[in-house]
């Protein structure tokens, strides 16, 4: 019996498809391994432009963070030179400086940059015509008022650089990837409440207590590593002087006993503020003030009695017989 013996012969179209297969099989690999390549370098340029981040900061004046010490009551204390300035009373002080005296001067424009600074990260900025950053500006400054023997040459050329960053407002900046910043929001009081004040002759315990309530988001942590301060705005949220809390847990609520003597709170403009900073790094902070004014009025005795309802004691009816 004979094994038939089975010949593949390959035609001609059969060789071109084996030889475009096999340049397919060529080109793909070439393919993956650029991609690869390719994804490598975009990861790579991923990493350049995520490790700095350019665009626009600020520096603020003398004025401003003499009038917003809500902003600044989480970086203290600080020193200027071996001045330590630990509380808001002393930052109000050197910020109150008269043009008598240089170093004056230089400190309280010394201070608003070491508040820039902390606001807004921006240490390693170099002012256009300096060949030096604002921190080894501000070293500079520090050390020369440690010098009893500085000149007024001296003390006023350093004033003048940091007045001149003090109001660039706006700078183009280029600084390390920095950590959002807390989500913070006011819900009451904010806006169109009226605050009763009761009188001291009918005062009680808890008459005067006023509640208010935020919310306060921490995107790098726990909510419970946020601290919070609270302060009381008028002008609409633009003279926040009276601090009503510091350095409080984020509760989310807390009771203000409202003093009736303080003739500073009786405003039909008044406004909350919350500032909330994280406790492990205070420069990343965040506030929010009351959408819209409420009102606070202290009562007086009359009025008071009228919302408490107490009834005035009528008048002796013997004693005006006697009075005839």
């Amino acid at each position: 019996m004979k094994i038939p013996v089975i010949i593949h012969r390959y035609d001609k179209t059969e060789r071109f498809i084996k030889a475009r297969s096999v340049v397919c099989f060529i080109v793909l690999g070439l393919i993956i391994s650029a991609t690869a390549l390719l994804g490598q370098a975009y990861e790579a340029h991923i990493v350049n432009v995520t490790a700095e981040i350019c665009n626009f900061s600020e520096t603020r004046t003398i004025g401003y963070w003499k009038n917003h010490p809500y902003a600044y009551s989480n970086f203290l204390s600080v020193f200027l030179g071996d001045m330590e300035i630990p509380d808001l009373d002393t930052a109000q002080d050197v910020f109150d400086v008269k043009a008598n005296f240089m170093d004056d001067m230089l400190r309280a424009q010394l201070l608003a940059m070491k508040f820039n600074i902390a606001q807004f990260g921006i240490g390693q900025y170099v002012p256009e015509g300096q060949v030096k950053t604002l921190n080894q500006i501000v070293e500079e400054a520090d050390n020369l008022l440690k010098d009893p023997n500085a000149s007024r040459e001296e003390l006023e050329r350093l004033k003048d650089i940091l007045d001149k960053a003090n109001n660039l407002h706006q700078i183009s900046y280029c600084s390390e990837t920095s950590l959002p910043k807390p989500i913070v929001d006011v819900t009451y009081p904010d806006g169109g409440e009226e605050w009763f004040l009761i009188h001291p002759a009918y005062f009680e315990p808890g008459l005067n207590d006023h509640q208010i309530t935020w919310t306060a988001t921490n995107p790098n942590g726990s909510d419970n590593d946020l601290r919070i301060d609270i302060w009381f705005c008028d002008k609409s949220g633009n003279e926040c002087l009276v601090q009503v809390a510091d350095n409080i847990e984020n509760t989310g609520t807390y009771t203000w006993d409202v003093p009736w003597d303080d003739y500073r709170l009786r405003t039909h403009q008044a406004r909350i503020l919350i500032v909330a900073a994280d406790v492990s790094n205070p420069a990343i902070q965040a506030w929010d003030k009351s959408k819209r004014n409420f009102k606070i009025t202290a009562l007086t005795e009359l009025e008071t009695m009228d919302l408490l309802g107490i009834v005035p004691p009528e008048e002796d009816p013997e004693k005006g017989k006697k009075d005839k």
